[in-house]
């Protein structure tokens, strides 16, 4: 029985329907604690790998830098080429 019919009807005398509805918003509550701790652990993962990566791309950043640059520093040290023409 879902409990948005059963609330209107609901006579609190009438014990075995009492605890099934108990019962039955018991397991609800824990269905919904189970999800939102399922997305809020979800949502930590993602921070995580973003985390991660942005480490790893600014560690490769310090790791060129630190090797005299990136790829224009193993250029001849003369006029651009563009200047020739």
């Amino acid at each position: 029985m879902h409990l948005d019919i059963a609330f209107p009807i609901v006579n609190y005398t009438n014990e075995p329907l009492f605890f099934s509805l108990s019962s039955q918003v018991k397991i609800w509550f824990q269905n919904r604690r189970a999800k939102e701790r399922k997305v809020v652990r979800k949502r930590e993962e993602m921070l995580h790998r973003e985390k991660l990566a942005t480490m790893v791309h600014m560690q490769n950043a310090a790791a060129i830098a630190a090797s005299g640059g990136g790829p224009m520093c193993n250029q001849p040290n003369g006029p651009p080429v563009n200047s020739l023409m």
